[in-house]
């Protein structure tokens, strides 16, 4: 699997979440992980949240399909509702 972002909303992410895409990559192979679709909006494509762990921290990512690549949209660490799902 392809995955692409970016660079400027990276920049920004780290500056928002303090977390850089290349560091989440893991979380798409993290056997536990919980992926949902993220509906929340129309934000004129179909979006996910997959919610798993990287190095021992829980991080909820959003991305995209985009010609068969995955495109991270955003990364930070999963908020309590989150962890607690990601550990059921």
């Amino acid at each position: 699997m392809k995955y692409e972002w970016d660079e400027n909303k990276q920049v920004s992410n780290i500056k928002k979440h303090g977390v850089a895409f290349t560091d989440i990559l893991s979380v798409f192979t993290d056997p536990c992980a919980v992926t949902a679709m993220d509906d929340r909006y129309d934000y004129g494509e179909e979006r996910h949240n997959i919610i798993g762990a990287v190095r021992g921290f829980i991080f909820c990512v959003t991305f995209t399909y985009r010609n068969k690549n995955v495109r991270i949209i955003s990364a930070r660490l999963a908020h309590k509702k989150e962890r607690t799902s990601y550990e059921q």
